[in-house]
């Protein structure tokens, strides 16, 4: 004999559901978390490093350098870091 499911087991089914999907997404979430701030942490190092480097090729930054190194991306960082090794000035290495 079938035994037939009442509006509590019903209900027990769906949280279980909803409590399953749940934890999943606080899992991606806390990955994507993760994922962001270690980008954004690697940005910062190297923001850091090039800042450092420029210091003591060129003595100290004016604002506009440093504003140009807080604002950019992880590709114009690359493109500056490259431009560093043959700058003669500190205005090359951000062309």
């Amino acid at each position: 004999m079938m035994s037939k499911n009442t509006p509590h087991d019903d209900f027990d089914e769906v949280h279980t559901v909803f409590a399953n999907r749940i934890d999943e997404w606080e899992r991606q979430i806390t990955d994507k978390t993760m994922q962001v701030g270690r980008s954004e942490g690697i940005v910062q190092g190297e923001q850091m490093l090039i800042s450092r480097l420029l210091t003591k090729k060129f003595g100290e930054l004016p604002d506009w350098a440093v504003e140009k190194l807080q604002s950019a991306s992880p590709q114009e960082l690359e493109k500056y870091e490259d431009n560093f090794l043959d700058a003669e000035t500190l205005e090359q290495v951000f062309v």
